[in-house]
């Protein structure tokens, strides 16, 4: 039984954008990022400029699988996307001091060999993902940003 994907990540804002110039180009990938103020700022152009000791995490949804995203409201009042752990997207989340950067796709199987999420089957072709998945992991394996700049 699997639970998941991922690989280390340890990234420069330069590395970030060669990064994603390159998913772009695997797939049409629109980028996530919960919490957010409004439902309208969970979607994002670019991955902001990193700030503080307070790592970004971001979700890239890839977009040939569907996948309808529906915000929800915290009790806090910020939004995020309840769904999240079934969607077609891969966690990337950057590399700071005390966290290690990764790249994750929360895949689930069942001992039967279906992929699911909470019981239910994944609404999208999973193998296709994986496959998707591989490629983004081939890329930062060779480009050398699987290891951390400090050791």
């Amino acid at each position: 039984m699997a639970w998941g994907r991922q690989i280390g990540v340890a990234m420069t804002p330069d590395d970030e954008e060669r990064f994603l110039a390159f998913v772009r180009g695997t797939a049409p990938v629109q980028i996530l990022v919960t919490p957010a103020p409004t439902t309208e700022s969970i979607f994002i152009d670019r991955l902001p400029v990193p700030t503080g000791r307070r790592p970004g995490v971001f979700q890239l949804w890839n977009q040939d699988f569907g996948w309808e995203p529906r915000p929800a409201l915290t009790m806090i009042n910020t939004y995020y996307l309840p769904d999240i752990g079934s969607a077609p997207v891969i966690e990337y989340c950057r590399d700071s001091p005390g966290m290690r950067g990764r790249l994750y796709w929360s895949k689930g199987l069942t001992p039967g060999g279906a992929f699911t999420f909470k019981s239910a089957p994944y609404s999208y072709d999973a193998q296709a993902f994986d496959r998707w998945y591989e490629q983004l992991a081939r890329w930062v394996r060779k480009n050398g940003l699987t290891r951390h700049p400090q050791g």
